[in-house]
């Protein structure tokens, strides 16, 4: 009994631990959109009435996408609270995963296009039957083509590939990105991890988001994985049981 009550007490500790570590690398990342929204409000004030319409638009135009940012990244923070609380139910039911991609990558599809990014399901096979939250697995889909368009050049593609195995379907997430760093790919599902070769300061922090993706995952009894090289892409891949 005793041991068990110390196995805990040192899980406790060390759950706190990280806890702290992640707060300090949030507030660091909330400083500076909040610097930036402070700072271009302040102008604007300043500014009000002796600078054009157009200078003005953009000052409250820069504010709100900092705005907007803080917005993001508080909201992850509560997701990831929740997910580590403990109380998360997962209702499962049976459902089409390809079908669930399609509707997940019609949200980007405006982004994918801005960038010149193509985005596809391979084979666009409704048949195949997953059984998961649809709901949380949206949340991983979504997580892992925002993180992928987020580092993936013009003219790069992403794809999202489904098959099946035995008693489940494989599903790889891949892209011909930038690729990550072999020294940052143990770290990658850490909240308050940022790749070295991150780019494109997006409105979600990608460690938050990639943590979120994996406790859903673990959340559903199984793994996800990643395999990448510098300049030739990245896949995540994990696996759901088949719903014949």
């Amino acid at each position: 009994i005793l041991d068990r009550l110390e196995e805990q007490y040192l899980q406790v500790i060390t759950v706190d631990e990280l806890r702290k570590e992640l707060l300090t690398h949030i507030s660091h990342d909330l400083r500076t959109p909040l610097a930036s929204l402070l700072g271009y409000l302040e102008t604007w004030q300043l500014n009000e009435g002796n600078v054009s319409k157009a200078d003005s638009d953009q000052y409250i135009a820069v504010a709100a996408r900092n705005a907007q940012k803080i917005a993001n990244l508080i909201e992850q923070l509560f997701e990831l609270a929740h997910l580590d609380s403990g109380s998360v139910q997962v209702n499962r039911e049976a459902f089409s995963v390809a079908e669930l991609v399609q509707d997940v990558l019609q949200k980007f599809t405006v982004e994918a296009d801005r960038l010149h990014v193509v985005l596809r399901v391979e084979p666009k096979d409704t048949s195949i039957l997953v059984r998961g939250d649809i709901e949380k697995l949206e949340r991983v889909f979504s997580n892992l083509i925002e993180n992928a368009l987020r580092h993936t050049q013009s003219g790069g593609s992403i794809t999202v590939r489904l098959s099946t195995s035995g008693r489940f379907v494989a599903i790889d997430v891949s892209d011909t990105g930038i690729g990550i760093p072999k020294e940052d790919l143990p770290h990658i599902f850490d909240a308050h991890f940022k790749a070295g070769n991150s780019v494109r300061g997006n409105s979600a922090h990608g460690g938050i988001g990639l943590a979120i993706t994996k406790k859903i995952i673990d959340l559903h009894e199984s793994k996800i994985s990643v395999r990448s090289e510098v300049d030739q892409g990245t896949t995540f891949s994990f696996m759901l049981p088949y719903a014949s």
